[in-house]
C-alpha cells in the first residue's frame, strides 16, 4: 500500500518535470545525445498529421477526424514528450493530452505515460519488435475486465506510422479492432 500511494505520488512529479523541460528537438545542456536503447525512442520525434477512424463495434462509435502530435525529448534527453490534440472527436469536446515514453536501463523495457485532463495518469509497458511497438493495459467494462491494446508500426524510414487500437474480452483470444490512425511526418 506505501508503493502504491508513493507510486501515486512520483507520477504526476515526472509528468510534471518531463513537461516543464519539454522543448522539442532540443539537446540537453552541453549537447548531450542518446545512445543505446534509449535512442530508439526517437522514432516518435517530429510533428506528425494523423487521421482517425473509429469503428462501430461495442465498445466504440463510428467516427473520423484528425490529429496533429508534436513529440520531441525533454531537456535532458530522457524521455520523448508528445503533446496530441484531437478536435474533432467523437464526443464533440476537443481533446488535448500527453504521453510521455522512457527506457529504463535497470528494467531494459520502454513505457509510456499517458496525461489527460480530467484523469489518472495511465502507465502502460511497452514492446517493442523491429518497428511495432505494442502498449497495453487493462480496464473494467460492463463488469468484466478488457484490455485495451495500441499497435504501433513505423515505416523503415521512420515518416510514417500506422496505429491499430483494439479490445479484448477474452484474453487476447479475439480481439476487436475499435480504431485505426494513419500518421505522416510534417516535420522535424
Amino acid at each position: 500500500m506505501h508503493r502504491a500511494a508513493f507510486v501515486g505520488l512520483l507520477v504526476p512529479a515526472v509528468v510534471l518535470a518531463a513537461v516543464l523541460a519539454a522543448r522539442p528537438g532540443g539537446a540537453a545542456p552541453g549537447g548531450s545525445a542518446v545512445s543505446g536503447p534509449a535512442a530508439r525512442l526517437g522514432v516518435w520525434e517530429g510533428r506528425w498529421t494523423i487521421s482517425e477512424r473509429d469503428y462501430q463495434t461495442a465498445y466504440s462509435r463510428a467516427h473520423t477526424n484528425s490529429v496533429m502530435a508534436d513529440c520531441g525529448w525533454a531537456r535532458n534527453r530522457g524521455f520523448m514528450v508528445c503533446d496530441y490534440l484531437n478536435s474533432n472527436p467523437g464526443n464533440g469536446v476537443p481533446d488535448n493530452d500527453l504521453a510521455i515514453f522512457s527506457y529504463s536501463p535497470t528494467s531494459k523495457s520502454y513505457a509510456r505515460v499517458g496525461v489527460f485532463k480530467g484523469e489518472k495518469p495511465l502507465w502502460e509497458r511497452l514492446n517493442v519488435n523491429g518497428n511495432t511497438w505494442t502498449a497495453s493495459f487493462n480496464f473494467p467494462y460492463k463488469g468484466a475486465t478488457l484490455t485495451y491494446r495500441d499497435v504501433y508500426v513505423y515505416s523503415p524510414d521512420g515518416t510514417r506510422t500506422t496505429t491499430t487500437a483494439q479490445v479484448t474480452a477474452d484474453g487476447g483470444h479475439t480481439w476487436t479492432t475499435v480504431s485505426h490512425f494513419a500518421g505522416v511526418k510534417a516535420g522535424p
